[in-house]
């Protein structure tokens, strides 16, 4: 469980001086605050170190007040984000004296929003255009500054021990041997891998907190035989189960360290696990060649065994590469420096490779009885998933294999589904891809703010001459597609349940002929002109952004469709250049749907965590009824048969597809004003997942529960989730799932 870092220091310090980089765009805020005598932030964390503790009471704070380029030339691409030695910025400069220890407070001082983690302070100094260079203030200024404005203002102290990963490490050899004699987990060294190392690693290493997240574990219930530390890519990583991170490994005899780049190796013990050892295998063959690592430092075997018995012990199949550190041998903290930043740029370009090509190596067919354990393929066409993916990835297009598959999966399942997103993250041409791949007729029609009838789409009578008026969708219509996508584009700009209500009304009203039911305002346009029915098999994206021209949207449309998110994770996902050329791709060889609507697959498994899902939700805004249990049960049932195809067994599947639904048809809904039953419905919702996740005991405490989920690294969608709306209701009373 995890503990305040308050506790980090025990003893009385020296008082420390502070660095706190403000932006331009703070420079308002900061004029209350002087008004107030009063700084916040939004979290504790902002205010905290790694190794000296909180901010407190008799510190020096030294606010920089705007700090902006003042090299030559134009700001260096990345700025702040560049070398030491040329960091250089002009700013002005507040000095204060701390006045009190960090408190919690909600009353109003800014207007933008709460802040409520404060500390109060008071005007010691003021100094008007500083100049912070190589020549005129040491490096560990310049850096505190520079960190701090990477960290979005984060208090960087410059006096007192740095963090260092070496003195960290070497703490942990000596500790735990001793710790494992102790009761779990009441010895100092866990609060040395589970907080102390990981702030320390996000500090020094700048890893942003919305693209990394840094996880570890000395055990549950018990303390662990081989201990970890593990750095993941928040967007792609996966889970620890059997995703793909850098990790520090350290040996059972506390007698050296491995860093490595790793899958997860812990899952289901049953059956299916031997497909899954074949699958990671090849995975991690064509990741050794496609990183051409050749004539490195870095080993490329599968030898290690960092303990004889446990999970530890098979830690070692799962390594793509890594180095050993002995104990009485540890590196420099600037070589740990060079060794991490060499494994993270190989960490980020492993994504690439992995989502852009099919993979090199041969799938091996399950024996004979591992087909009896997985339940069969409920799809009777051939559709080979990874050729589909290569071709989207031919376009252009950045997605992972595994969110292709969702998509495709939502659809079918339910062909309604909400792409949500920033503008311009790639929602519509993603509906386009699809209506590509298998030869749909593709049809986008942009939202108008002013539509407030399904007239809009539809069409209407002239009250004039009693002749038809053509409405946006008359096109797709009256042409008799047999099947056709059509993407409503910005479709919250104007209030669906109004233009949309005869859609909405029509969803599961098509009994065996199909998902649409009659649409009312379409039979009454039938008598005028040309006739007009829906495509056989119409599928609707609906692409939603956010600003404040857009409308709300009610639980009543939420409750019919999948939420996908879209986002950009890193600069390497950006699609820059040229434009995706169509006319190529519109000539290629569709692909069949997979799936058969008359089918119903089974899971017994997921139809339990079903019911206790709708047991955990149903006091709260998140219930559901038996329409979102059948769907969420179809899709986990029609998405298993991948798992071999994935590398995964049939158990981190099952998890991984419930986790997407979850987010995507559960929790859209916690979104505005949360009362105290919603919190504690998603409070049991953890408990649940971690339940089902072989978690030994749940903890009672809020934040020590999401805290724990997190770290488990059980259904990591879920628990991510569950802590921005949980923290966005702490600070603000309102829970922000967007």
């Amino acid at each position: 469980m995890k503990e305040r870092l308050d506790t980090f220091m025990e003893d009385k310090r020296t008082p420390l001086d502070w660095y706190i980089a403000v932006p331009k765009a703070s420079r308002g805020n900061f004029e209350r605050a002087l008004k107030a005598s009063t700084w916040g932030a939004k979290q504790r964390r902002q205010f905290m170190d790694a190794t000296v503790g909180e901010l407190s009471l008799g510190d020096t704070v030294h606010f920089i007040l705007g700090p902006r380029w003042d090299g030559e030339g134009p700001s260096p691409s990345g700025f702040p984000r560049i070398p030491l030695d040329q960091y250089t910025v002009w700013a002005d400069e507040i000095i204060g004296k701390v006045m009190s220890p960090v408190y919690q407070e909600d009353n109003p001082i800014w207007d933008d929003d709460v802040y409520p983690i404060r500390f109060r302070f008071s005007v010691e100094s003021t100094n008007t255009g500083v100049r912070l260079t190589p020549d005129t203030v040491s490096d560990t200024i310049r850096d505190a500054t520079r960190r701090s404005l990477i960290a979005q203002g984060r208090a960087i102290p410059v006096a007192g021990k740095v963090f260092s990963l070496n003195d960290a490490l070497r703490q942990v050899f000596e500790q735990f041997p001793d710790a494992r004699r102790q009761p779990f987990p009441d010895h100092p060294v866990a609060r040395l891998i589970k907080q102390q190392i990981p702030i320390g690693l996000q500090q020094v290493m700048d890893l942003r907190d919305d693209r990394y997240v840094v996880l570890s574990s000395v055990g549950q219930g018990n303390w662990a035989t081989v201990p970890w530390v593990a750095i993941m890519d928040r967007q792609r990583g996966g889970s620890i189960q059997d995703g793909l991170y850098v990790a520090f490994l350290f040996g059972a005899e506390m007698d050296r360290v491995v860093l490595a780049l790793m899958f997860g190796v812990t899952g289901s013990s049953d059956i299916p696990a031997k497909a899954n050892r074949q699958g990671l295998a090849g995975r991690i063959q064509n990741l050794r060649r496609r990183l051409r690592l050749g004539g490195t430092t870095w080993r490329l075997d599968n030898d290690l065994k960092l303990a004889d018995k446990g999970v530890g012990s098979q830690y070692g199949r799962g390594i793509v590469l890594y180095r050993t550190y002995a104990a009485n041998a540890l590196p420099s903290d600037q070589e740990w420096t060079r060794d991490l930043r060499e494994i993270l740029n190989l960490y980020q370009k492993s994504f690439d490779f992995m989502n852009s090509d099919m993979p090199t190596y041969p799938l091996k067919a399950p024996d004979e009885a591992v087909l009896a354990k997985d339940p069969p393929a409920p799809y009777k066409v051939p559709f080979n998933l990874y050729e589909a993916h290569s071709r989207v990835a031919s376009m252009g297009y950045q997605i992972a294999i595994e969110d292709l598959l969702n998509v495709l999966l939502c659809i079918e399942v339910r062909p309604f589904v909400i792409f949500s997103g920033k503008s311009g993250t790639g929602k519509t041409t993603l509906s386009r891809i699809i209506a590509n791949l298998f030869d749909w007729h593709y049809e986008s029609v942009a939202v108008s703010p002013a539509w407030a009838d399904p007239a809009d789409l539809l069409g209407f009578i002239s009250p004039i001459n009693q002749q038809r008026v053509d409405g946006a969708l008359s096109a797709l219509l009256g042409q008799r597609y047999d099947e056709a996508l059509l993407c409503l584009d910005e479709f919250n700009i104007a209030k669906v349940e109004h233009y949309f209500s005869d859609f909405i009304s029509a969803m599961d009203g098509g009994g065996t002929k199909g998902f649409w039911g009659p649409l009312a305002g379409l039979q009454r346009l039938t008598d005028q002109g040309d006739p007009l029915t829906l495509p056989r098999r119409l599928n609707v994206v609906a692409t939603m952004n956010f600003d404040d021209s857009v409308q709300s949207i009610t639980p009543r449309v939420l409750d019919r469709a999948n939420v996908v998110e879209f986002d950009i994770a890193r600069s390497d996902d950006l699609i820059v250049g040229n434009a995706i050329d169509w006319s190529p791709h519109e000539q290629e060889a569709p692909f069949q749907w997979p799936w058969a609507r008359a089918e119903n697959p089974k899971d017994e498994l997921s139809e339990e965590i079903i019911r206790k899902l709708w047991q955990s939700l149903r006091s709260s805004r998140g219930q559901f009824g038996h329409r979102v249990a059948q769907e969420i049960h179809q899709y986990v049932a029609i998405g298993l048969p991948f798992a071999q195809v994935l590398g995964r067994t049939t158990e981190q599947q099952r998890q991984g597809l419930l986790d997407r639904q979850i987010v995507q048809r559960l929790l859209p809904k916690f979104h505005g004003t949360a009362s105290s039953r919603d919190i504690e419905a998603l409070m049991q919702l953890l408990a649940v997942l971690m339940e089902s996740g072989g978690a030994s005991e749940v903890a009672a405490d809020r934040q020590a529960l999401i805290d724990e989920t997190i770290n488990s690294g059980w259904y990591p969608r879920t628990a991510l989730k569950v802590n921005q709306l949980f923290n966005s209701y702490t600070e603000d009373g309102y829970a922000s799932f967007w």
